[in-house]
């Protein structure tokens, strides 16, 4: 956005780092580019927390940032390049586009068109100034369409293809096709509307572009909803549904599953609960906890009504992250208890006890260890008596680990010993051979001390390691086994 690096004014790491230390970060209500883009600049002051673990993941820093367009610095050309310069005014005219500033989106686009109209010579080729000029020319189109100007969406989509189709350049078509798609579908010529969308997903098709394949395919989607063609409308929605799921595309997702969602609506009733409850799952991948909450309650009112606990109790589930993500806690913990009544009354066993672990994992993150372990041990149960092993040892294991907080250790250590052994039983050889180091660690305590079985376990877990070829774990055992030896030693 500014076309600079953070702390460009500085000139060594060093002054960089006391800077963020005396916590002289930038501010972005401050900077008039930065103020634009508020949730980016807070992920990139979070970034600079002073302690690591208050920075957000890679996962998330991506998550945030993927939905704005951008351009990296570049450290090579000058200030004044009309090629870096367009290329920036082009993607500034595309986050004012996402925020719906049709007007600023616009006339930066014209902006731009000025130059290449007016640019005699530049850094690019011909053929480069052509592409930037149809990339442009297609962000009017889309200026345009979403503010009803018809004729003129039209006209520009179209030039746009006819510079694209000079360039034989496939995406380009595919996307123009599309675009005059939807013009024809606001004019209800679903005939020709039609015709775009499939032309544009044969394209897409042929040179593999999921993205291009699955908007074109929501597009005849539409179109064959409102002709009441559902068994089509479903057919196209519900594959685009799918290529959106595989590429990570969640707003494309939501898109495909809302009109999966209408055509529900005419048919039937569990099927439209379905699709509110798939795309309450996409806004809570998004974060969107509030728009997630709203969808998943509809899909909890309407299997109330048709008599569907199972549905029921999992849009629960999906309720409670909702909640949980706004802090909502008490509503969070009453979502999953009236999902873990529903549970029981259907006898589902392995979503009972899923519900009852994440049950545990609230109390826990909340410090509430007292409920945690009582959610933790009717999960466990239910694990052993539906023959969920992995699941049983890795409860009992979380069990262990509270237990130790609360310095409870031989409830620790019975914990630990018995989810070792499940382990032993079910092949699982690095997860037993952790545990059993963390037994020896646990008769090193002065509350347990038993420096014999501490020995057995260290080598036995040395033992494991060395076996499936683990030698950095092989090293912690080792090291293990030296404190036990030391301190034996002072006895």
């Amino acid at each position: 956005m500014t076309e600079k690096l953070p702390f460009s004014e500085l000139d060594s790491g060093n002054a960089i780092m006391m800077r963020v230390i005396e916590g002289k970060v930038p501010s972005a209500s401050e900077d008039e580019h930065l103020s634009q883009i508020a949730r980016l600049c807070s992920l990139m002051t979070d970034c600079w927390a002073f302690n690591p673990r208050e920075r957000p993941t890679i996962s998330r820093c991506c998550e945030k940032v993927k939905w704005m367009p951008s351009i990296p610095p570049q450290g090579g050309a000058t200030s004044d390049s009309k090629a870096v310069a367009n290329r920036l005014i082009l993607q500034m005219g595309r986050t004012h586009y996402l925020h719906a500033r049709y007007k600023d989106a616009a006339s930066l686009f014209q902006r731009i068109l000025d130059n290449y109209y007016t640019q005699a010579q530049g850094v690019y080729a011909l053929t480069d100034d052509e592409m930037g000029r149809a990339n442009t020319l297609r962000g009017l189109g889309d200026i345009d369409h979403l503010q009803h100007k018809l004729d003129e969406a039209e006209e520009t989509f179209a030039h746009a293809k006819y510079i694209y189709d000079a360039l034989v350049y496939a995406q380009g078509r595919g996307t123009t096709l599309c675009g005059l798609g939807y013009i024809y579908r606001l004019r209800r010529d679903y005939g020709r509307a039609r015709e775009m969308f499939s032309r544009s997903h044969r394209i897409y098709a042929h040179i593999g572009e999921g993205q291009g394949r699955a908007n074109s395919l929501h597009g005849l989607g539409s179109v064959s909803h409102l002709q009441s063609k559902l068994m089509e409308a479903e057919e196209a929605f519900s594959e685009a549904n799918n290529i959106y799921t595989w590429i990570g595309d969640d707003r494309g997702r939501a898109k495909a599953l809302l009109g999966l969602g209408a055509l529900h609506r005419i048919g039937n009733q569990r099927g439209q609960a379905d699709a509110f409850y798939a795309l309450g799952t996409v806004y809570l991948r998004q974060s969107r906890y509030t728009e997630a909450a709203a969808i998943l309650g509809g899909a909890k009112a309407i299997c109330v009504r048709i008599i569907h606990p199972a549905g029921q109790a999992n849009s629960l589930l999906g309720l409670e992250e909702a909640y949980r993500g706004q802090s909502m806690y008490s509503q969070a913990i009453s979502s999953y208890n009236e999902a873990l009544k529903l549970y029981a009354h259907i006898g589902d066993g392995k979503s009972r006890a899923n519900a009852l672990y994440g049950l545990g994992e609230l109390y826990r993150n909340e410090l509430q260890y007292d409920q945690a372990i009582s959610a933790y041990t009717d999960a466990q149960e239910i694990y052993a008596h539906i023959g969920q092993d992995e699941r049983q040892a890795n409860t009992l294991c979380t069990l262990g680990e509270l237990y130790r907080r609360q310095s409870e250790h031989d409830k620790a250590t019975s914990s630990y010993t018995e989810a070792q052994k499940i382990y032993a039983r079910i092949g699982q050889d690095e997860r037993q051979a952790n545990t059993l180091c963390i037994l020896g660690e646990l008769y090193c305590n002065s509350q347990v001390l038993d420096y014999d079985k501490a020995t057995s376990y260290y080598i036995e877990a040395r033992s494991i390691y060395s076996r499936i070829g683990h030698d950095k774990s092989h090293a912690a055992a080792d090291r293990g086994l030296d404190r036990v030896s030391r301190w034996s030693e002072f006895l």
